[in-house]
């Protein structure tokens, strides 16, 4: 929480707990965050502690001041739609993205049963991983760790033809070598940060892409990081043949169009 919400969350807190205070002392830990008032003031049960503030009530504040804002969505463009449920939801998946355990993101949101918390630490593996290819695609062209030329798999002419097999055993290709050669390099993951290498428009290039990114995080998760950082420049050079080719298609489809 910025400093500038948390000064206003600590006054209310201040506020709520005098208020408690001076109808039962012993019972401001029970009194909630933001009480229910009515006309005449805040609203006691039969206990004389404070009332929350029902949900219907709280879903409705928080639609009143997101179309007051005027806050409008950059993924639709059009205003963002609000709720207590997604506020609440989105607690717990910046919880999950801090590396907050199950059993705090559970006593974060008062989960009764933990089951439900670990819905939010399975999404943020899967943002993780999305959050990674965008990254690393977006990055690529400031990298400029790609120095080969994307052709077209029909008028490549380069032998040798740079392939592999997959773990299933099929085999596929991914470009053409300039080198008339040999090498001893690691094909095909280290000709992506080769001037020599020229990547097929056609090849299975994000699908490689996926494989380097999920091998740089199985490193990781055995603590080899200066082994997973070697790998970065070739997932950065892979990176910016996707967006090339993807780039390449384009244009190709608005050409025929």
């Amino acid at each position: 929480m910025v400093p500038e919400l948390g000064i206003i969350v600590e006054a209310q807190v201040r506020a709520v707990s005098e208020d408690a205070a001076k109808v039962d002392a012993t019972r401001i830990s029970d009194a909630p965050l933001f009480p229910e008032k009515n006309a005449e003031g805040i609203v006691y049960d039969g206990s004389g502690c404070p009332v929350p503030v029902p949900p219907y009530k709280i879903a409705r504040l928080y639609g009143e001041t997101m179309t007051k804002l005027r806050v409008v969505s950059e993924r639709t463009g059009q205003p963002v739609r609000v709720t207590s449920d997604r506020c609440r939801k989105n607690l717990g998946t910046r919880a999950a993205a801090e590396g907050r355990s199950v059993a705090e993101i559970a006593a974060i949101l008062d989960h009764t049963n933990e089951q439900s918390s670990k819905a939010y630490v399975e999404v943020r593996s899967e943002l993780i991983a999305n959050l990674n290819k965008k990254l690393s695609i977006y990055l690529a062209p400031l990298a400029q760790r790609f120095a080969g030329t994307i052709i077209s798999q029909a008028t490549s002419t380069d032998v040798p033809v740079i392939g592999s097999v997959s773990p299933g055993g099929v085999p596929f290709s991914m470009g053409g070598c300039g080198k008339c050669g040999s090498c001893h390099l690691g094909k095909p993951v280290a000709c992506y940060t080769c001037r020599l290498f020229r990547p097929w428009l056609e090849g299975p290039h994000e699908a490689m892409l996926d494989g380097l990114l999920a091998r740089r995080g199985r490193l990781l998760d055995l603590g080899s990081d200066f082994v997973a950082s070697a790998l970065d420049e070739t997932i950065v050079a892979c990176a910016e043949v996707v967006r090339q080719c993807a780039d390449m298609k384009v244009a190709q489809t608005k050409g025929i169009a």
